[in-house]
């Protein structure tokens, strides 16, 4: 229920603006939303309820992850965790005192307006986001093969 709750606030970013897609797989690990667009790179996630310390290292894993994927963007990689049931939440940077890894947490009204603070230093132009929507299908006649995600993407920069 979080994450569709999440979905549900996703699909309002501006098509030409933003690229959301479900499921991405890296590591052998789904996330459940990676968007790109204006303001840059995110791996966001749904959140029933509160996240333990133990968690932390996964997102910031996974957020390295998209960023080898990604060789030509120069961008960081933002991870957010959306605590979807208690939508109030500011964003905040979570994470162990000393561990660069760690998260945004944030309630489910503060989304978009995390995902547009950023700025557009590292933004994605609407030519990217228009060949991300391209390639990302469906294509049913289109052979199965195992291109790296960076080779659909090569003016990212």
């Amino acid at each position: 229920m979080a994450r569709a709750r999440l979905g549900e606030v996703l699909s309002e970013l501006p098509s030409d603006r933003w690229f959301v897609e479900r499921n991405v797989v890296f590591a052998a690990h789904p996330i459940p939303f990676l968007t790109l667009g204006e303001t840059g790179v995110f791996g966001l996630w749904g959140a029933p309820g509160p996240l333990q310390w133990r968690d932390l290292p996964f997102y910031g894993e996974m957020a390295a992850h998209i960023k080898r994927a990604l060789p030509g963007y120069a961008g960081p990689v933002h991870a957010g965790i959306c605590r979807a049931f208690e939508p109030g939440i500011e964003p905040r940077w979570w994470c162990r005192s000393g561990d660069p890894d760690g998260a945004w947490v944030m309630g489910l009204v503060w989304v978009i307006r995390w995902l547009e603070h950023f700025g557009s230093e590292h933004a994605l132009g609407a030519t990217d986001i228009e060949r991300l929507r391209s390639m990302a299908g469906p294509h049913w006649g289109r052979p199965v093969t195992d291109v790296p995600l960076s080779a659909h993407i090569p003016s990212i920069s």
